[in-house]
């Protein structure tokens, strides 16, 4: 894709024809809904939609947060008229090393998503001991580090601006939680 967050890897002969392919890494209003009480880990659409392939095709999704390296986790292919998940294909994604992307196979082109059960909140309050770095170059990519107690994956960033209010002035990446 255009943002380098979704791959797709088509080996020979598995095309049947010549077509012309497609992947977007679906975010913002484009992302499917997740069920209630289940959010969005990643979603692509693959095109041209319903294209088979004479033998499987590799992907690459990009995550909403930080999952384990080598971990499972199950694909459901999204019906794109009603928006349902259908989970239960046998399509397994594994988290790669970074830990941001999953890969897995498919043998054919549609919407695939990743989601999980939503966790329940933790009945302790988070405590934020160390932000760094303090401050980043505008229009840069920049990882931040939030040190402190009681702060889980689950959690969400709401950055402000320095009078209190909520801002869209600096958008905020996937939230990575390694025990550190």
């Amino acid at each position: 894709s255009e943002e380098g967050e979704a791959e797709v890897a088509i080996p020979a002969g598995a095309l049947p024809a010549d077509p012309e392919v497609s992947i977007e890494n679906l975010v913002g209003p484009s992302r499917p809904a997740p069920e209630a009480g289940r959010r969005l880990l990643g979603a692509v659409q693959l095109g041209p939609a319903g294209l088979v392939f004479n033998a499987p095709v590799t992907v690459t999704l990009a995550l909403a947060r930080f999952i384990l390296p080598g971990t499972h986790l199950p694909v459901s292919i999204v019906d794109p008229a009603t928006g349902l998940f259908r989970r239960n294909e046998g399509i397994i994604a594994t988290v790669l090393e970074d830990g941001s992307r999953a890969v897995t196979q498919v043998s054919h082109f549609s919407i695939l998503a990743i989601d999980e059960p939503v966790p329940a909140p933790s009945p302790l309050a988070p405590t934020i001991t160390l932000i760094e770095p303090a401050s980043g170059q505008e229009g840069l990519h920049v990882p931040v580090r939030v040190r402190g107690t009681n702060l889980t994956a689950s959690m969400t960033v709401e950055v402000r601006d320095p009078a209190g209010n909520p801002t869209a002035a600096v958008t905020t990446g996937p939230l990575f939680a390694n025990g550190n």
